[in-house]
């Protein structure tokens, strides 16, 4: 990795902007919706620069830190989607969200211990684009209907991710799981709730 490369991302630049990211929520708020559209758009900027030059590096990784490395990247994609279509109140969120995935891909970037020869790039480079129900884990074609939801897992609600409406039979059988189960038991709670982890309404 050479000087000319590490120039090209001016990591000081990156890291003074992920930290005022951060503080979005700190003594030192930083007010006003333009300037943090501006923070926003700035943040996406550095985070679409670090995903191709980490992309490589992941490529040159082995075993554990590859596997985070992959899931790094793909995160980075998913709040980069997120960013094209906020609202106001997400903002904020979003802009955090946009602060962490630079921190981590400039740390991946810089210090990403032993590497070796690279290999299968194009391999991650699809697996960190592709969009599949968290789910049937059958992909989510163009236009189709689906909705965010935290996915269950071993990664917890840490993992957010797109699930099908009304078209994915694993989510329809999960639902109607739930809803047998809350028919036999007379459940008490609120109607409607949704359900962050299935997609489900209860």
């Amino acid at each position: 990795m050479s000087a000319n490369q590490h120039a090209q991302l001016d990591a000081q630049t990156i890291r003074e902007s992920y930290e005022t990211g951060f503080d979005v929520w700190g003594v030192n708020l930083v007010k006003g919706a333009s300037r943090l559209a501006e923070l926003r758009l700035l943040l996406a900027g550095h985070v679409q620069l670090l995903v191709p030059e980490v992309t490589d590096v992941v490529a040159r990784m082995r075993g554990f830190t590859r596997s985070v490395g992959i899931h790094c990247l793909a995160q980075a994609h998913q709040i980069l989607d997120d960013a094209k279509e906020t609202s106001p109140a997400e903002e904020r969120f979003l802009v955090h969200d946009l602060a962490v995935s630079a921190r981590v891909l400039l740390a991946l970037y810089e210090t990403p211990g032993l590497l070796e020869t690279p290999y299968g790039r194009e391999e991650i480079e699809q697996t960190v684009r592709r969009k599949e129900c968290g789910v049937c884990s059958q992909p989510l074609n163009e236009g189709e209907s689906r909705n965010w939801a935290h996915l269950s897992g071993n990664s917890a609600v840490a993992l957010k991710g797109c699930v099908h409406t009304d078209s994915c039979d694993a989510l329809a059988d999960t639902c109607r799981r739930q809803a047998r189960t809350r028919v036999l038991t007379h459940a008490p709670g609120p109607q409607n709730q949704w359900n962050e982890v299935t997609g489900c309404t209860s």
